[in-house]
């Protein structure tokens, strides 16, 4: 997306995210902390401004298991929370890091007309976002297994 084509909406998704992304890396940060369900509207939204511009299978895999995890998580809290569950899901250290993939992912596609020599960020952004959405199945699998019998009962 380069800033000379982009839209008024554009511009200010990709200043957002520049900004949005920032806490999520500290990942002992109370502000972190805050950001549980904003980090994951910045990805979806994100997602949802480039898939406009991008046609990869790479990337639309990714970003289907990436914005289906999160629902389905969300899915599995509001469960936990009907049962009245005194066991909260948790955040762990790999989703942490997914989020963090997915913000490096995400910036280097926001930025992918940037000149960095023979840095391709376009490449760098689909193929971190490939490994964020395999840590998102990690993650999710962690997530199922801590609160299976939870969500059975």
């Amino acid at each position: 997306l380069s800033p000379s084509t982009n839209s008024a909406l554009e511009k200010s998704m990709l200043a957002f995210f520049n900004l949005g992304g920032v806490p999520v890396f500290n990942l002992n940060n109370s502000i972190s902390n805050s950001f549980k369900l904003a980090d994951k509207l910045l990805v979806v939204i994100t997602i949802f401004l480039l898939a406009r511009s991008l046609d990869s299978i790479i990337f639309i895999l990714s970003s289907l298991i990436i914005i289906s995890r999160e629902f389905l998580v969300i899915a599995i809290r509001q469960r936990l929370a009907e049962l009245k569950s005194n066991i909260p899901l948790k955040v762990n250290n790999l989703g942490k890091i997914k989020t963090g993939f997915q913000m490096a992912a995400l910036f280097s596609l926001l930025h992918s007309n940037a000149a960095l020599g023979a840095i391709d960020l376009h490449i760098i952004g689909l193929l971190l976002l490939f490994i964020a959405a395999v840590l998102t199945v990690i993650s999710f699998i962690y997530y199922v297994r801590n609160a299976w019998d939870d969500i059975l009962s």
